[in-house]
């Protein structure tokens, strides 16, 4: 169940936070045991970055390094998962993306862990929900323990802005993401609207925030491949580019519409 993560609300505004907890922690039981690891070794037992990384490999995971760059960013899959599921470290990219020499500033090394530089990370941390895990609902700890998990409307804002400098799969995987949010809360999207507008719009700069209300029209305008490769990710849903176009557009235009 979702517990509040700030102070200063409402009996309405608890009822909603008690009601949108169930979500998440279905969608949090729902992962296979090994999956849910990542959840408790860094939110709930507060392992260093290094830590985890070690519990994740003696746990089965396996690092996969990718791309050029120094060091290479690292993936932890499941080596005997052929599914997509992963976990990453990521970091706040701050600044300019390239450094001086015109070497772009992709990674860097925390704790002895590679941890990709991203945009907009900080957004995750905006008005966070708090999970309760118990050992009623599977997790293995004697008393009940709690996760921050980023509310829905900053890991959508954070998609949008990052979309122009993704590779194209990493596009249809957003894009993927996207409509799978909206779907999942699509009866609060008043209340999704509630957070951009109370918690999340006035963290971003004025561009940055118009390019978001903006983006239920300027990425889901029309079908285009990026839309495309997103619905083919789904096999067994019958996902077609035009619903998943039109749940998107629809659904960011509710959340994210301006106000002026």
């Amino acid at each position: 169940m979702k517990q509040l993560a700030a102070s200063g609300r409402n009996p309405e505004e608890k009822a909603y936070d008690r009601e949108l907890g169930i979500v998440l922690e279905k969608a949090i039981l729902g992962l296979p045991d090994d999956y849910r690891l990542v959840f408790i070794l860094r939110d709930v037992e507060e392992m260093s970055t290094e830590e985890t990384a070690e519990r994740l490999v003696a746990n089965g995971f396996q690092a996969e390094f990718l791309g050029h760059h120094k060091p290479p960013a690292a993936h932890y899959r499941l080596t005997d998962e052929s599914g997509g599921f992963y976990a990453e470290f990521l970091t706040p990219l701050v600044g300019g993306a390239y450094a001086r020499g015109g070497k772009r500033k992709a990674t860097t090394r925390i704790g002895g862990v590679a941890s990709q530089k991203l945009r907009y990370v900080e957004l995750l941390l905006q008005a966070p929900w708090t999970v309760a895990l118990s050992a009623s609902h599977g997790f293995p700890f004697a008393e009940e323990k709690s996760v921050l998990v980023a509310n829905p409307t900053s890991f959508m804002a954070q998609k949008v802005l990052v979309h122009s400098k993704r590779g194209r799969a990493e596009r249809a995987k957003d894009i993927l993401y996207l409509h799978d949010t909206l779907e999942t809360f699509g009866s609060r999207i008043a209340d999704l609207r509630s957070e951009w507008t109370e918690h999340v719009r006035s963290r971003l700069h004025p561009k940055s925030a118009r390019a978001v209300e903006r983006a239920g029209d300027t990425l889901f305008g029309e079908v285009s491949d990026p839309i495309r490769e997103a619905s083919r990710m789904a096999p067994g849903r019958a996902l077609s580019p035009e619903k998943v176009r039109e749940v998107c557009s629809f659904g960011l235009q509710q959340i994210f519409r301006s106000s002026d």
